[in-house]
């Protein structure tokens, strides 16, 4: 039998994987490659023939592209007779290892035109094209207000000065929640501020890492025109040990792989704070983290029992695009949907960072509730309640503070401002 001469197929990308078609009808993809240390190369290989009554002849099957395909031929020429397959699958592992390692063309920086400064997609918080970091203790309501955010910005909704965005369809990546609990909150901030059903975010359920899925949710972004991306939570979407350099790089790089040159995805991602974290500068003790975001802030809350509000500020903490900006303070309020509204934190006890440890605890101390203007701790606070309330954790260094400090007084085992001081 003649053996079957092949064409020059087309070479597509798919997120981190290729796929190579002929144009009569047969489909190589190569996914999720893998690049060793001795230099050979893994990937998952599926093969369809659109021709063949079975179509899905082969795959995925997860195997070295840089050695021989005896097992894979044998295995397709049972499938499906005919077919040069050792040609194909040597044809479609050279053009896969060429485009994966050539990566980005080489310009002349001179020749390219100047660029501008990325747009902002949300004002101070996310530029176009540019990943987001927002890390923060558990519990911080850090998942509400990505969904938020994210709704403003499906609606084109401003929030005052203090959030400004552009237009975009947004997808939420969620690995903790689920379509029902993120509905709620998508649907509560549009009925909050009156805005149209269709500012509903785009939803995706995740279970597996990012980087083990992105080539489908790559597509995903192409075809429903997604401009941002919002990642509930890091820590799962790295596939678990965030602090591990190799998962942290392979997370990053398959959000890098979201967008392209031509069709720029703006991404942020939540994080939790974990044991030995990374402190003020990111959520885990890896240099990575750090370094990697190009926008990253740190959220803080206050929040009193049976309260229906949160105060939040986000912190930030560190920029690749223009100077640190001011933390920004934020109230949510529960009362028939979600309700964002800008909050002053120059002076805020629990939030501001400019204030003195005393300076935090006399505003506390001297709160009056707004109907009556009576104190709303007329007693004082405990040296516990009130470390609580700051988010103070090293009590002694309060209590030091407010012992060489003249305004406070001890009675009982609660602090008091001294009104004629």
């Amino acid at each position: 039998m003649m053996e079957e001469q092949l064409t020059v197929p087309d070479i597509r990308t798919l997120g981190l994987g290729y796929e190579i078609v002929w144009d009569d009808g047969v489909k190589i993809t190569f996914d999720r490659l893998y690049d060793h240390r001795d230099y050979h190369i893994d990937a998952e290989v599926t093969v369809i023939d659109t021709h063949d009554l079975n179509p899905h002849l082969l795959g995925p099957v997860r195997t070295s592209i840089t050695k021989t395909f005896r097992s894979l031929i044998n295995e397709l020429e049972e499938a499906s007779a005919g077919r040069n397959w050792k040609g194909r699958l040597k044809q479609g592992a050279f053009y896969v290892l060429r485009e994966h390692r050539k990566g980005q063309p080489v310009v002349k920086l001179s020749e390219m035109d100047a660029p501008e400064r990325p747009p902002e997609r949300i004002s101070g918080i996310a530029f176009e094209g540019m990943p987001t970091l927002i890390f923060g203790d558990g519990g911080m309501g850090k998942s509400t207000l990505g969904v938020a955010l994210l709704t403003y910005v499906q609606a084109g909704h401003d929030l005052g000065e203090t959030f400004q965005v552009v237009q975009g369809n947004c997808l939420v990546l969620d690995w903790e929640a689920s379509w029902e609990e993120t509905y709620r909150r998508s649907n509560d901030v549009i009925r909050a501020s009156d805005l149209h059903s269709d500012s509903m975010v785009y939803y995706r359920f995740c279970s597996a890492p990012l980087a083990t899925e992105v080539e489908f949710i790559r597509q995903q972004i192409t075809e429903l025109n997604i401009s941002v991306v919002l990642i509930d939570s890091a820590g799962p979407a790295c596939g678990g040990e965030p602090e591990s350099a190799s998962n942290t790089l392979q997370f990053f790089a398959a959000l890098r792989s979201l967008a392209d040159l031509d069709r720029p995805v703006t991404t942020i991602t939540l994080a939790h704070i974990t044991k030995g974290g990374g402190g003020r500068n990111g959520p885990f003790g890896s240099v990575y983290w750090t370094n990697l975001p190009r926008n990253t802030f740190e959220l803080k809350k206050a929040q009193k029992r049976g309260g229906n509000f949160i105060d939040l500020a986000l912190h930030h903490r560190k920029t690749n695009i223009g100077t640190l900006r001011e933390a920004v303070g934020l109230r949510m309020t529960w009362s028939d949907g979600i309700h964002l509204e800008p909050l002053d934190i120059t002076k805020h006890a629990a939030l501001s960072e400019r204030l003195s440890y005393p300076d935090k605890a006399e505003l506390a101390l001297l709160e009056t509730n707004p109907i009556d203007k009576s104190l709303v701790h007329p007693e004082g606070m405990s040296l516990e309640d009130l470390a609580s309330y700051l988010n103070i954790l090293n009590e002694s260094t309060l209590e030091t503070a407010l012992e060489r400090d003249g305004r406070f007084q001890l009675e009982d085992g609660m602090w008091r401002i001294m009104l004629n001081f």
